[in-house]
């Protein structure tokens, strides 16, 4: 039997809007490793911000963070693209002249200023990140070691911000008011391929989990892109298979149907 790679987003795809993980998928991934078969995170979320205990107690090889921007394999980093420092201040001075709140998603650390956020709901999401280490944007000197960036969108000139932000960034829009800025040339699929490479796997034998926009390269990139039964239309039209709901074991059921578990 060949050993597969299996990569799995999280939001939406390992844990719903409540941030629970169904038994099952806990069940599934354990039994996937004992199979001989790797199981990776492959988040746009970054390293500082996955550390949820449910998740470190997953049955897992690795994590990739950050869009591909970051790799961990066996709780050793491999791989680690950080943003320059300019383009960080450049950027930030962008969309801060524009009012567009934004955090600064780093490795170690998240960067944000609260009141950029009042009123907003994703504020508390942030504020609860202790492990985090989160800092101030404003008036923090130093070295920021920055994998992407999240930002709140305004109408007031956004076609002007997205041309400029284009030369640098590739731009992940979601609904229309969030987007997530990542290094050009950038993508889960790029992480996946660092993963598949120091492991010898070739690509018909990786498989990957998603549900959203940040997971349409992974899901293309992947042996077989798999999309959550919860997941968007366009995330569907990208996967080769469509499996069930996260609610409804869709993880267990498609490890089950191709034969992993």
């Amino acid at each position: 039997m060949n050993r597969s790679i299996v990569f799995f987003d999280i939001d939406g795809t390992i844990w719903d809007l409540k941030q629970r993980i169904p038994e099952s998928t806990v069940r599934a991934l354990k039994k996937l490793r004992e199979n001989g078969h790797y199981a990776f995170l492959n988040s746009g979320r970054t390293r500082s911000f996955i550390h949820d205990s449910d998740i470190r107690e997953l049955s897992l090889d690795g994590i990739v963070g950050g869009c591909g921007t970051y790799v961990e394999m066996d709780h050793e980093v491999i791989f680690n693209h950080l943003l320059d420092d300019d383009l960080v201040d450049r950027t930030v001075s962008l969309l801060k002249g524009n009012h567009m709140p934004l955090v600064l998603e780093g490795c170690d650390k998240l960067y944000f200023d609260e009141e950029d956020f009042e009123g907003d709901p994703f504020l508390r999401v942030l504020l609860s990140q202790e492990e985090c280490k989160a800092c101030r944007i404003t008036g923090v000197t130093g070295e920021r070691r920055v994998n992407k960036m999240s930002v709140n969108m305004v109408e007031d000139n956004i076609e002007e911000i997205l041309g400029r932000l284009s030369e640098h960034y590739e731009i992940l829009v979601h609904g229309g008011q969030f987007m997530e800025l990542v290094p050009r040339g950038f993508s889960k699929a790029t992480g996946m391929k660092v993963v598949a490479d120091r492991l010898g796997v070739p690509r018909e034998d990786t498989f990957a989990f998603g549900d959203s926009r940040n997971d349409l390269e992974m899901l293309r990139a992947a042996g077989v892109g798999v999309v959550m039964g919860n997941g968007t239309d366009e995330a569907k039209a990208a996967g080769d298979f469509v499996t069930k709901p996260l609610d409804e074991d869709g993880i267990e059921y498609a490890l089950k149907y191709h034969g992993l578990i």
